[in-house]
């Protein structure tokens, strides 16, 4: 048989690489022969310090990944450049764009990707499993304000903290994960890289508190964001602001040489609302372009 490789997306968050634990321990218990790895050299400071609170080291994880003999299995992405086909997909950004022949393809509206490898190995977790969903959803989902989260998975979560006495507000504060704008790479928090049609675009994003004090920070982004679509030739960036003490966001759609602003009064989810209407406006462009043909 061969030996499971359990991957998740470049730039590793929280849910990717706890939702990577979990699937890699749940397997172990069924007697699968498995291994979670980071490709990753370097982690963002704010999910290091999720995963130093949990006693998690990310150097025991940090790996190149194998090409012979193995299956692959994506967790909390569902499209990454690997020598062959994954075995198992498991994410939970459904996307009508995505087109696969996987076999073994989960993509559902969940809180997090650990709730979903959490509901499919039920029966096998323990205290510590939970914990590691628990904190997952919480990051995910900005401790339950963000609009991705799934009922159904908080009734869940909640009955299984109650079964294993785990006081969810100890790790309250863990899911606001703000962001430390002293970071010189702070702009770029939680960077993603999107290849749609003939579009390059990426986005990031930070949570903060006080956000009238933070305004010279972001203005100052933006100006080096407008920069840096201009250098990598990029169609656009999406850079949005989690603003911790309403709950609310601001999406800043950055081009090369002018922005657009949006503001919502509740808080987001740049894979269930932001993507999604940049692949539509990719969408309507073409449409565009075929008419005027």
């Amino acid at each position: 048989m061969k030996d499971f490789i359990i991957i998740g997306h470049d730039n590793p968050d929280v849910d990717s690489i706890l939702s990577g634990i979990l699937l890699d321990r749940l397997m172990k218990k069924k007697g699968y022969s498995s291994s979670f790895i980071i490709p990753d050299k370097n982690i963002e400071s704010d999910t290091l310090n999720v995963l130093n609170y949990l006693g998690i080291d990310v150097s025991s994880f940090q790996s190149s990944i194998p090409e012979d003999n193995v299956n692959y299995i994506l967790v909390d992405h569902h499209d990454r450049v690997l020598p062959r086909m994954p075995y198992m997909i498991i994410d939970h950004h459904p996307d009508n764009k995505f087109v696969t022949d996987n076999e073994f393809y989960i993509n559902s509206f969940s809180s997090s990707t650990s709730c979903i490898i959490g509901k499919m190995f039920e029966n096998l977790l323990d205290r510590d499993d939970i914990i590691l969903i628990l904190v997952s959803a919480l990051v995910d989902t900005a401790s339950f304000h963000s609009k991705k989260t799934n009922p159904e998975d908080t009734i869940w979560l909640f009955s299984k903290c109650r079964e294993f006495s785990i006081n969810i507000d100890d790790y309250y504060k863990l899911g606001l994960c703000l962001t430390d704008l002293s970071d010189s790479n702070a702009m770029f928090h939680g960077l993603k890289k999107y290849h749609y049609k003939d579009k390059f675009f990426e986005s990031s994003y930070i949570q903060i508190q006080d956000v009238h004090n933070s305004h010279e920070f972001i203005n100052n982004a933006l100006l080096k964001l407008m920069d840096y679509v201009k250098q990598n030739n990029l169609y656009l960036f999406a850079f949005i602001v989690h603003d911790m003490d309403f709950f609310s966001s601001s999406v800043f759609t950055v081009y090369s040489d002018y922005l657009t602003y949006k503001r919502y009064d509740s808080y987001i989810s740049r894979g269930n609302n932001v993507v999604p209407s940049i692949y539509q406006a990719i969408d309507e462009e073409n449409i565009i372009k075929i008419k005027r043909k």
